[in-house]
């Protein structure tokens, strides 16, 4: 029979927890012989295992759960990145197609309408199965950039060609100012423009009738200096701090109804950061934010 209760071994395990956290330094002393323990110390030992035996089933347990749910995460990962890719192909041909009968229809006013309503819906969606298959990749450890010389002028220049459209259509003045000096800096001149790109997209979002976006590009101590910066209803200070955080959609967004998945800025950030640089964002409500990252400059041939 086994002397030793549940509450005994209790209180030894409390006991020695005590101990621990008062002064877990070994105490000096002579530890070659063991303590004599009444009832033998195999009772003991058997005492104590039947108190934790319980507890090892339940971490087991959790082990398992936590395994299939990081498999189960992993499928879904998979099958997110199968699905955006296989989606993409048909609406890169809509996009094409709808972009041919915007420019036939031009002398149609209705139909232009229409067209141009297809072509921003389809963009629209463009970009969210991109955002989805960017953050496949970030979560997977994928995402990759490939880093050279550029000239971010070039960029710019394409930036502006994908967003003028929709800023004529908004009726917000759109401006790129860019030295024709500027050097060349070190990035993956894609991957920039979609960060660019993406920070245009959200400015003329937020900026009303008749605002100004600006992008300016210029060369600072520490590298190229890229600012996209818009006079619309800004961020308030309580949501900076989580701006970038995926999945997060502030104020302006839920009360506009914004389409969106909260990924564009946490990508961005991710793309920047891969550059070795930060992205920073300055902002006051009601009177527009700024967004900001500095790139390296490329080395002299």
């Amino acid at each position: 029979m086994n002397k030793y209760s549940s509450a005994d071994c209790s209180r030894v395990a409390s006991s020695i927890r005590r101990i621990m956290e008062d002064d877990p330094a070994p105490k000096p002393g002579d530890y070659r012989e063991a303590a004599a323990v009444p009832g033998g110390r195999r009772h003991f030992e058997n005492s104590v295992k039947r108190e934790i035996r319980p507890l090892v089933r339940h971490l087991r347990s959790l082990r398992k759960r936590v395994r299939a749910s990081e498999e189960q995460n992993e499928s879904q990962k998979r099958l997110l990145a199968m699905v955006a890719h296989d989606v993409k192909n048909p609406l890169t041909a809509i996009l094409g197609y709808a972009g041919m009968l915007a420019n036939r229809l031009k002398s149609l006013p209705t139909e232009s309408r229409y067209t141009a309503n297809i072509c921003t819906a389809a963009e629209t969606l463009y970009r969210l199965i991109n955002d989805l298959v960017d953050l496949a990749a970030m979560e997977s450890g994928k995402l990759r950039i490939n880093p050279r010389p550029m000239d971010l002028r070039a960029v710019l220049r394409d930036v502006r060609a994908l967003t003028s459209l929709e800023a004529r259509r908004r009726g917000i003045r759109l401006g790129f100012e860019c030295p024709p000096d500027l050097p060349k800096a070190t990035g993956d001149p894609w991957r920039l423009e979609q960060v660019i790109q993406n920070l245009c997209v959200n400015a003329l979002q937020y900026t009303p009738r008749n605002g100004r976006v600006g992008v300016s590009a210029k060369k600072t101590a520490e590298g190229l200096r890229i600012t996209v910066r818009d006079t619309g209803i800004g961020i308030p200070a309580k949501e900076l701090p989580y701006i970038f955080d995926r999945h997060f959609q502030g104020q302006a967004a839920q009360a506009r109804h914004k389409t969106g998945l909260g990924l564009g800025l946490a990508i961005c950030r991710e793309i920047v950061r891969m550059h070795g640089a930060e992205i920073s964002v300055a902002s006051r409500p009601g009177r527009g934010s700024a967004f900001s990252f500095t790139l390296p400059l490329s080395a002299p041939a």
